[in-house]
């Protein structure tokens, strides 16, 4: 084969994969992770157990995508005793787990487009250091946006 045949070919190879990636669609996937703590509990004092203070995340979901966002919270795993974690989506409680140090929970859900907020609150589970109210605790919020 001459020079300019496997020149030409490689062209043409070239050309139909650069071609072929160009109608490839980009990823959409979307991550946001935040770790963050409440350091002092705001508890009111007919259940010094309940911390009023919220962790939050803004986030957007974008069309043409489909919606489709998979919320995460990951207890830290130096605590030293349980939680119970509640998600909530644009301030409306979705689910409460009880997270043991280092234990997650998820939502898999389809929101609308547009800016929402995800938040976690905690309440403390009496044994190991709590013996009565929840001073402070820390975690990691996930949003994964597809």
């Amino acid at each position: 084969m001459n020079t300019r045949r496997l020149t030409a070919a490689a062209l043409a190879a070239a050309s139909s994969t650069v071609a072929l990636l160009g109608m490839s669609s980009p990823a959409s996937a979307d991550v946001i992770t935040k770790t963050t703590k409440v350091a002092h509990c705001d508890n009111p004092i007919t259940n010094p157990q309940v911390c009023r203070n919220k962790i939050s995340q803004d986030f957007h979901v974008n069309y043409p995508g489909s919606g489709h966002v998979i919320l995460k919270f990951k207890a830290d795993p130096t605590h030293c005793s349980d939680i119970y974690a509640t998600i909530y989506i644009d301030d409306y409680p979705e689910q409460t787990n009880r997270l043991r140090p280092g234990q997650s929970m998820k939502i898999d859900t389809h929101l609308r487009k547009g800016m929402h907020t995800m938040s976690v609150q905690a309440k403390g589970v009496y044994g190991g250091c709590n013996t009565g109210k929840l001073d402070s605790w820390s975690g990691r919020i996930s949003i994964d946006k597809e």
